[in-house]
């Protein structure tokens, strides 16, 4: 989501959060206890020029607070819960395929 900061001599300036690293730390044992972390960058843009990337901070939540939430993305309303389904789906799938036989 984009924020107009300022207009000077017809140039918009954009900045947008952006997170340009995505952790999940796992808890084998208490999974609700893992964690989810993102690094935030500001990304500028002056009219749709990218002009630079700030540091903005490290945000983050439990594993367990990321399942609770619910997020509408395209009209259609997901869960964090099913976030985490499909990530260890992922996980699952991405083992298989690197311990499949090559030919």
């Amino acid at each position: 989501m984009a924020i107009i900061i300022e207009e000077k001599s017809n140039v918009t300036i954009r900045r947008e959060v952006y997170a340009a690293d995505i952790r999940i730390r796992a808890n084998p044992v208490d999974q609700a206890a893992g964690s989810v972390s993102l690094e935030l960058q500001t990304l500028e843009y002056h009219d749709d020029e990218f002009v630079r990337m700030d540091p903005a901070g490290v945000v983050g939540e439990l594993v367990g607070d990321f399942a609770a939430r619910s997020f509408d993305v395209n009209g259609k309303l997901i869960t964090g819960l099913e976030v985490v389904l499909l990530i260890k789906q992922y996980v699952a799938d991405l083992h298989a395929e690197s311990e499949a036989p090559t030919e």
